[in-house]
Order: structure tokens, then sequence, then C-alpha cells
């Protein structure tokens, strides 16, 4: 509708109030004369009239909006009862509200567990959008509390050893436990990889299982690799560091050590170790085999020390010449004081790799009368 105007004094209402659950209001301005149709969202109904006793809202003289009594009013449902064990969760009764309901025991829900919806029918009349109100139902599933995880290990024809799992449930009754295969418990029999399943039900038909594995065991001795020998090559006087686990099966044990030095010292003879594989069934295999170390050069430190003298070396380029001196009173068997020894290419040692020891005069003299009595 068009507004009136008055040139000497314009009549201006304002912003009409809003009232709740109505529709926006459709104006052309607020001055003496306009008005709109007053009308509720969908869901809710009208109540009342305006001042002039219809659904229209005027801008009057009194510089006031003629609502009248004009509302928008929400259908009520009733109380739809609440089922044993449960409390209802909810705003109101009103058109659009929903309701749910809440299990007060531990592992019970509501069964449907959809809500209700308060569904406005006509004026003054709403109704629930169902007739059958949830009842509280266990749907959680029995626990068992020892339920052994990991599988027992056993030999063939060995009598099982375990304990059998102990089932609960949140509704404080455990219906009845099955076990399969039938009838297996502690001290049975196996010869074959088998898998023993227990299942719980409880009243409300919730189950749950419990697995429990034997594995027979694998006698087999396990695969060990070993060499028949090793030869490894030094050129320094530190050596090399000899880690077996290079050479035998990954996994093994070592003795005396997993980790060999050989330098020098070690050119006198080979070194014995002792490899050991073990599964985890504690079947194990074992070898021994030699490692000899070989030198690429001279090693004065390769000639042992002698009793009774003293040692002095040269290096002349990769060669190496070693000097015994017999300390005071003692002499070499032949009756000297020195010898010499000398080494050249891969630790080649002329006359000998092991030097004579020295001895007390008595004792060459004494060998020396035996010799001419003997002849």
């Amino acid at each position: 509708m068009q507004a009136s105007s008055n040139s000497e004094d314009l009549i201006d209402c304002g912003l009409p109030e809003h009232v709740p659950g109505a529709e926006d209001y459709i104006y052309t301005d607020t001055l003496h004369g306009s008005s709109f149709n007053f009308s509720c969202i969908t869901g809710l109904v009208r109540s009342g009239v305006s001042v002039n006793e219809d659904y229209t809202v005027t801008c009057e003289e009194n510089r006031r909006w003629s609502f009248g009594n004009l509302t928008c009013a929400v259908g009520r449902c009733t109380d739809p009862g609440t089922s044993g064990g449960a409390v209802q969760e909810v705003r109101s009764y009103e058109a659009g509200e929903l309701l749910r309901f809440k299990c007060l025991r531990p592992g019970y829900e509501p069964v449907p567990s959809a809500p209700l919806l308060c569904q406005q029918q006509d004026v003054n009349n709403a109704t629930w959008n169902a007739t059958k109100i949830p009842i509280c139902t266990d749907v959680t599933p029995p626990k068992f509390l020892n339920c052994h995880s990991m599988p027992f290990y056993v030999d063939k024809m060995e009598a099982t050893d375990f304990a059998v799992p102990t089932a609960t449930d949140n509704s404080g009754l455990v219906k009845n436990v099955t076990v399969m295969p039938y009838n297996f418990k502690p001290g049975t029999v196996v010869s074959e990889d088998v898998n023993v399943t227990y299942t719980a039900v409880d009243n409300s038909w919730n189950s749950a299982t419990c697995t429990i594995s034997f594995i027979i065991k694998d006698r087999i001795q396990p695969g060990l690799r070993c060499p028949s020998f090793l030869e490894k090559k030094i050129n320094t006087t530190g050596g090399v560091t000899v880690d077996l686990n290079d050479s035998v099966t990954t996994g093994a044990t070592f003795y005396p050590n997993q980790f060999i030095t050989l330098n020098p010292s070690t050119l006198d003879g080979p070194r014995q170790v002792k490899a050991t594989l073990q599964d985890k069934w504690g079947t194990s295999d074992t070898c021994t085999f030699l490692i000899y170390t070989k030198a690429e050069v001279c090693f004065k430190e390769s000639l042992p020390s002698v009793s009774n003298a003293d040692r002095s070396c040269v290096s002349v380029g990769e060669n190496v010449t070693c000097t015994y001196v017999c300390k005071a009173g003692y002499v070499y068997f032949n009756g000297t004081t020195s010898k010499q020894y000398h080494c050249s290419g891969a630790n080649n040692w002329s006359p000998s790799a092991s030097p004579e020891d020295c001895l007390t005069c008595e004792i060459t003299m004494q060998a020396s009368l035996n010799n001419v009595d003997s002849k």
C-alpha cells in the first residue's frame, strides 16, 4: 500500500518490532499509511489479529504499528513417556524440537537410536513423528580378561599348558562361552599348528572372541654357513680387524669375539673361532674354522723374543735385519754370542723366523764334552 504524506507533519512509525517466528515484513516505507501482511514461518501458527481485526499491520497516526495481539504460536507435543533405565534430553515439547533418550546404565544404548521430532500438524496440534519410544538395550559385547595374544610354541605331541581366558560382561552376566576345537582345554596334546577360539555371548546376543595359537616348534637345525678357513693380509703393524659377520650367516654369535684383530703378533699361527646360530625355539648349529694372518711386508714384530738376549733391528727399504746379542754369561749353542736374521719380501726370514735362545756357558761346555766323549 502506498504511504500517505503530509507536507506539514510527516508521521513516521519507525522500524516495526520483530515478532518471534514471524516471516520478514515486506513494506515500502515506515510512514503513516504504510502496511504489510503478517505471516509466520513454516511450522508455526499465526495467532490473534491486528488493531483492525485482520492480519494487516499498518503505520497509524499515533506513530505506532497496529500489531494488536498478533503472534506466532508453536504447537506442543505431549510427554511420550520414558522407558526404564533412561532419561529424556529435550529443551521443550514445542513443535520443531528433538527429543533424545539417554541410557543410565554403562554399555546400554537406546534402540532405535534416532531422536523423536515434534511436528506441527495444524493449529494447536503437534505430534511426535513416532509412537514407539526407544528401549535401553545392551549393545556392548563381553570382554576377555586374560586373552593371550602371543602364540605358544610347543613340541609335537606335547601337552598344552595355558590359562583358560575368562569372560566378563557389563550386564553382569555372560550367557555362555564356547570353545573350538570342541572341548580343547589345558593338557590337550597337539600334533600340528592349531588356533583355539573362545566365544562369549551375553543375553543381548552381543559376542566377543579370544583366539590362542599353538605353533609346533621347528626342530630342524638352522642353516649356518661358515668358511672352511679365512686368510687375511696385513701390511702395517696396526693390522686389520675382521668382522666375522661378513663371512658367516647373519645372526650368529661368536667365540671368542665377533671382531678379531690380526697383526704381526698373529703371524705365529692361525686363530680359531667358533660360530653358533640359534633359532627362536632353541635349536642351534655350530661351526669352527681358522683365521690365518699373511704378511705382505717384513715385520720385525713377527720375530719372537729370545731368552737372555737383546735385539736390535735395522730397516733398509722393504728389508729388515735383526741382530740378537747374548747377555753376559750366555752364548749360543755353537759358542757365538750374536746372530743375525734377515727379512725380505712377504716377511720371509733367513735363516729362520724362530731365533735361538742364548744358553749359559756351563750348558754349552757340557754339550761340547758330551760330543767329544761320543767320538
